[in-house]
Parts: C-alpha cells; sequence; structure tokens
C-alpha cells in the first residue's frame, strides 16, 4: 500500500478499536456523543488521508530531496525516486540514494574493471544486483564478452532502465544489448536452480543493512555462489565504507576468505580488500574473491575509463 497508506490504515484501525470500546462501554459513559463526534471527524481526516495519499507522499518528498523529483514510484519491493538537478541525475531507493550521474562512473569502474582484467576468461559474466545496468555498460566494453546475465529481484527497475529514455542514456542501451539476459528473481533462489558457471561474477547489491540482504552477504550464499564460478573464475562484490561501516566491510573480506574453495580440498577463496573515493558515498570498498590468488600487480587496462587509471 505504500507507506502513507499504510500508516492511514493503522490509524483506521486504531480508530475502529475506540469505537468498539465507546459502544460497549456505552452504558458507562455519560459523554457518548462528544466522543462519536470525535471519532467520526478522525474518520473524515483519515479517510481523506487515504484518498490524497499519493499528493501528501509527493510534496513531502518534493521538500525531502534536493532537486526535481521527476519520477516517483512504489513497486512491490521498494519505493523509487529519480531528481534531477543542474548537474546529475539521482536515483533514491527507499529513501537511500543509489547513485548520482555525476560520479557513479568512479563506483562502476572501480568495480568491474579490477575483476575483469584480472580474469583469463570473460565469455560468461553473471551480475547480482545492479538492476541500473551501469555495471553491465562497463562489462560490454571487453570483447570477449558473448553472454552476461543479469539477476535483480524488482522488474520495475529493469524496466525503467531498460525503456525510459533519459536512464537508458545512463547506462548507453546496456540492458538492450543482445548479449544480456535480464532475469527478476532472487539471487539466492536463481542460485539454486541455475546450472550455469560462470567466467566472472559481479554482486552489485544493496548495503547488508537487513535481515533478507545479509542473507545475501553470508558464508552460505558465497559458498552457493562459488559453486558456479569456473575453475579459473572471480567474484567481486561491493563492500560498502571501509571508513565509515569498517566491521561491515571486514566482515564481507573475512566471511569471502572463509569460503571452501569448490576445487581445492582445504583450500579457501583467496581475496583482495580494496577501496575508492567515490564523492557522494566517500570512501567506498570492493573485494575480490577466487578460488586461485590473482595477482594485483598483473591489472591491465585495456578499455576506456574515465576514473579509473594505472
Amino acid at each position: 500500500l505504500g507507506l502513507i497508506r499504510t500508516s492511514v490504515l493503522f490509524g483506521m484501525m486504531n480508530a475502529l478499536v475506540a469505537a468498539m470500546a465507546v459502544w460497549i462501554f456505552r452504558a458507562e459513559l455519560r459523554r457518548r456523543l462528544p466522543l462519536g463526534i470525535g471519532l467520526g471527524v478522525c474518520t473524515l481526516i483519515l479517510l481523506s488521508a487515504l484518498l490524497k495519499a499519493e499528493g501528501i507522499l509527493g510534496y513531502f518528498e518534493s521538500r525531502l530531496y534536493t532537486g526535481e523529483v521527476i519520477l516517483a514510484h512504489t513497486s512491490a519491493y521498494q519505493r523509487i525516486i529519480v531528481t534531477r538537478n543542474a548537474t546529475s541525475i539521482n536515483l533514491f531507493i527507499n529513501g537511500a540514494l543509489q547513485f548520482s550521474s555525476s560520479d557513479e562512473y568512479r563506483y562502476h569502474e572501480s568495480l568491474v574493471h579490477p575483476v575483469m582484467s584480472l580474469s583469463r576468461r570473460q565469455e560468461n559474466v553473471l551480475v547480482l544486483g545492479g538492476g541500473d545496468g551501469l555495471a553491465v555498460r562497463e562489462v560490454l566494453k571487453y570483447a570477449k564478452v558473448k553472454h552476461i546475465t543479469l539477476v535483480d529481484l524488482d522488474p520495475v527497475i529493469t524496466d525503467l532502465f531498460r525503456h525510459n529514455e533519459l536512464l537508458r542514456t545512463l547506462n548507453a542501451g546496456a540492458l538492450n544489448d543482445p548479449r544480456v539476459s535480464v532475469i527478476n528473481d532472487d539471487a539466492w533462489k536463481f542460485l539454486e536452480r541455475t546450472e550455469q558457471r560462470f567466467d566472472v561474477v559481479i554482486v552489485d547489491l544493496p548495503d547488508p543493512h537487513n535481515l533478507s540482504l545479509s542473507k545475501l552477504f553470508s558464508q552460505s550464499f558465497y559458498t552457493l555462489l562459488a559453486q558456479h564460478l569456473n575453475a579459473d573464475g572471480l567474484i567481486v562484490t561491493q563492500a560498502t565504507s571501509p571508513v565509515f561501516a569498517t566491521r561491515a566491510f571486514w566482515s564481507i573480506a573475512n566471511t569471502l576468505a572463509a569460503v571452501p574453495s569448490p576445487y581445492a580440498r582445504d583450500k579457501f577463496l583467496q581475496i583482495h580488500p580494496y577501496h575508492a573515493y567515490v564523492p557522494s558515498f566517500g570512501e567506498w570498498g570492493f573485494v575480490i574473491a577466487a578460488p586461485h590468488l590473482a595477482a594485483w600487480d598483473t591489472i591491465r587496462l585495456r578499455v576506456p575509463t574515465r576514473f579509473l587509471n594505472a
């Protein structure tokens, strides 16, 4: 129902409980009429709020976000807001900034290009999350890529960034590329069902700030993920801020390091934690993991970048 309508619904349930109490104890109440009028007025106000919910929400959102709100939508999973100002287009999900077009390339280049450069093969790539297509845009710069599977839970996000002209421009039409398959599913359920193996897995999921997201940063999930890697494959995940969420950053790194290698008994994934500065978020962390030790100093950037360099 959305934030406003859900709040109003619970308010009406409280009003109903009050009305029942007045009726049950009507014999003991001396001032039933004022109470009834009060409840009636309260109910009318709540009904008006229910009918005007979108307008009320729009009023507060226009004052909450800097810039003009150009798109607002409540999907089955989240509240999606897109704003525009003089310098950037910004995506917010449930009030949290997901990217700003002014500097998103710093984040996505840092997420994608180190792991792609370290990979011996790049033919089959899996992207978990990243329904905006910005990580896919960077992956498509590699000529050896034959197929990209993008798994994102919310079809509203992927449809917006596939069909909305303004948002499609940001990802250079990446989600419409014939090499890209978009699957709207839970990442865990997808991995349980698929038998595919991948050369590179890019995990671009939101921060683990609730239980449903935290399971996708767990040892169980990473173990399942590793089982879908080719022997020389690599995983990279965004890992929150090492400055503002230091314990979370190292928890993600240490969890990946505790995952058994699917290709060697008594061996574990080898990790490379790293970070880069993204002005909209501050210092941001990433972790590369693989069944084999990938030598960091062998990275060679062979595709055009705006931020990342040798």
